[in-house]
C-alpha cells in the first residue's frame, strides 16, 4: 500500500481526490481515489487518524453560453469530448471548446479557468448578409483604415473621407492637397506609428499626425520609386498597411517594401511567388499571424515573413476576376476572410473563408445584381473593405459608394 497524506477530496466512499501526495504514512477511511486528472487508482486505504491531514481541493465551474443559443457545444477536457455546455473542472484543467450552428462557421477556443467562468461567445454567419448600398459622397474612394477612433478612406484625387460612423448619412470631407488623377493617383492608407499615411501608385506619399486634418507636403521615397519607374519592375504601388511594427506596401505586381515610420522605406522584397503570378495584385492585409495577399484575377496568397509565400486560386473563384476588395476579422479565437468582386452592372460575388491556408476552405460565391452604378444595390466598383469595431463589415468604393453589414 502507498503512503497517502494531505489528501484533498471528500470524506466519503466515493471521494474525488484531484491530487495524491505520498509524503506521510496518514491513512484514511476507504474511498475510491481518483487523480487530478480523473483517472481510476485502484487503491483503498483505511481510517483517517486526523482531520487535519487532509485539505478539500477547489473545483470550478465553466459555462460556455452562445449567440445563437441553439448552438451546439462540444467540451474536450483531458482527451475525452462531450456535448455539453457546462462543466465542473478542477484548478489546472485545460478545456476545448467548439461551437457549431447551422448557417454560422464554427468557432473554437481554450481556456483553463482559475475561477467560475461564463463564456459568452456571439457565431458569425457564413453569409455574410450584405443589403444595400449607400452614396455618401462623389469621390471614388480606394482604401479605408482605422485609428481607434475614426475610419478614414483615401480617394484617388486625395481627398480624405473621415467618419467615426461608417452609416452616417454625411462624411468629413478633407482636401489633402496632394494632387489628383492625370498627377497622382492615391490608392492606400494606413494608421500606424501616431500617423496615417497615404501612398500613390509612383511611390510618393505624405502623412497626418492630427487625424487627417492636416498633412505633409508630399515627398517620393527613392526606394518605391524604383520599383515604380522600372521597366524591369513595371510595378505601380497599389496597398499599404500597418502590422504592429511597421508599414508594408505592395505593387500591384508582387513587390513588396517596408517602413517603420511611413516615411523613409527599405530596399523591395521580390517574393518569387508574387512576382511569377500572372495576377495583378491589389490588396494586403495583416491577420496577427499572416499577411494576406488578394489578386485581381482571383490569386490568394499568404505569409508570415514578406519572403516565401504560398499562392493559389480558389476554385469557387472560376473564371470571375475583377476582386478588388479584402476584409480580415481577426480575432483570437475567429478569422474570417472576405472577398468582394467589382462591377457596375449585372452581378457581382463575394465568398468567405475562415482558413486561409486551406483553398478548399471557400464557400460558395454569393451573388448580387444591379442595373447601374447609381442603384443601391451591391453592384459598384468596390475597391476595399474593413471589419469594424462594432461587429460589422464595411466596403467602400467609386463614387462615394458604402455598403454595411452585420458580421454576425
Amino acid at each position: 500500500m502507498p503512503n497517502i497524506g494531505n489528501l484533498y477530496g471528500y470524506s466519503d466512499t466515493n471521494a474525488v481526490i484531484p491530487v495524491v501526495y505520498t509524503t506521510s504514512t496518514t491513512l484514511v477511511s476507504e474511498m475510491n481515489l481518483y487523480d487530478n486528472t480523473g483517472t481510476y487508482i485502484n487503491e483503498k486505504v483505511g481510517t483517517i487518524l486526523s482531520s487535519d491531514s487532509f485539505e478539500l481541493m477547489p473545483k470550478y465551474t465553466l459555462t460556455i453560453n452562445t449567440t445563437p443559443s441553439n448552438a451546439t457545444v462540444y467540451l474536450t477536457i483531458n482527451g475525452q469530448t462531450t456535448q455539453a455546455r457546462t462543466a465542473t473542472i478542477f484548478p489546472g484543467t485545460s478545456v476545448h471548446w467548439t461551437a457549431h450552428a447551422s448557417n454560422y462557421d464554427d468557432l473554437n477556443g481554450d481556456i483553463t479557468p482559475t475561477q467560475d467562468t461564463t463564456l459568452t461567445e456571439n457565431l458569425y454567419s457564413t453569409n455574410i448578409p450584405w443589403s444595400t448600398s449607400a452614396q455618401r459622397n462623389s469621390q471614388a474612394w480606394h482604401d479605408i483604415t482605422y485609428n481607434g477612433s475614426i475610419y478614414a478612406v483615401v480617394s484617388e484625387s486625395s481627398q480624405i473621407g473621415i467618419t467615426d460612423d461608417l452609416s452616417a448619412n454625411t462624411w468629413n470631407v478633407v482636401s489633402a492637397g496632394l494632387g489628383g488623377p492625370k498627377n497622382y493617383y492615391w490608392y492606400g492608407i494606413a494608421y500606424g506609428n501616431n500617423k496615417f499615411v497615404v501612398l500613390d501608385r509612383k511611390g510618393w506619399l505624405s502623412y497626418s499626425t492630427d487625424n487627417c486634418i492636416t498633412w505633409a507636403t508630399k515627398f517620393r521615397d527613392s526606394n518605391l520609386a524604383t520599383v515604380a519607374d522600372s521597366t524591369t519592375f513595371n510595378g505601380h504601388w497599389y496597398d499599404i498597411l500597418w502590422d504592429g511594427t511597421r508599414f508594408v506596401a505592395l505593387s500591384y505586381h508582387g513587390y513588396l517594401s517596408t517602413s517603420s515610420d511611413g516615411i523613409t522605406w527599405n530596399t523591395a522584397i521580390t517574393p518569387a511567388d508574387l512576382t511569377s503570378t500572372s495576377g495583378y495584385w491589389v490588396r494586403l492585409k495583416w491577420d496577427g499571424v499572416r499577411y494576406i495577399a488578394l489578386a485581381y484575377d482571383g490569386f490568394i496568397g499568404y505569409s508570415t515573413n514578406l519572403t516565401n509565400w504560398t499562392v493559389y486560386k480558389p476554385s469557387v473563384f472560376g473564371t470571375n476576376s475583377r476582386w478588388n476588395a479584402l476584409i480580415v476579422n481577426s480575432q483570437t479565437d475567429y478569422h474570417k476572410y472576405v472577398v468582394f468582386q467589382s462591377g457596375t452592372t449585372g452581378t457581382v460575388y463575394t465568398t468567405t473563408c475562415t482558413d486561409i491556408t486551406d483553398p478548399t476552405s471557400w464557400t460558395a460565391l454569393q451573388s448580387y445584381t444591379g442595373s447601374s452604378n447609381s442603384d443601391t444595390g451591391l453592384c459598384h466598383e468596390w475597391r476595399d473593405g474593413i471589419y469594424t469595431h462594432n461587429n460589422k463589415y464595411a466596403i467602400v468604393g467609386d463614387s462615394g459608394w458604402v455598403a454595411v453589414a452585420n458580421a454576425s
